[in-house]
């Protein structure tokens, strides 16, 4: 195996997404950017990233899309963080 482990060939040393048919989906779920943003709010912490990803999932509903985008990043992640 060349060029390190796997998981530093990986942007952000994320793990691959599985594949959407794991879940019934023929396409993606979350979006690369909202996905972004959920990573970089969670700071590395598991729990604050499912709970920011509940909550972005939630917008998404709510907005009746099919796929969580930014947008819905971002409200989820608002409504984590007020006071």
């Amino acid at each position: 195996m060349e060029g390190g482990s796997a998981a530093s060939r990986r942007p952000h040393g994320r793990l691959p997404a599985p594949p959407p048919q794991l879940a019934g989906r023929d396409e993606p779920l979350f979006a690369d950017d909202a996905v972004t943003r959920l990573h970089r709010v969670a700071n590395g912490l598991p729990r604050a990233l499912n709970n920011a990803a509940v909550a972005a999932l939630i917008a998404a509903t709510a907005a009746g899309k099919d796929l969580l985008d930014d947008a819905c990043a971002k409200k989820g992640v608002a409504e984590l963080t007020r006071d």
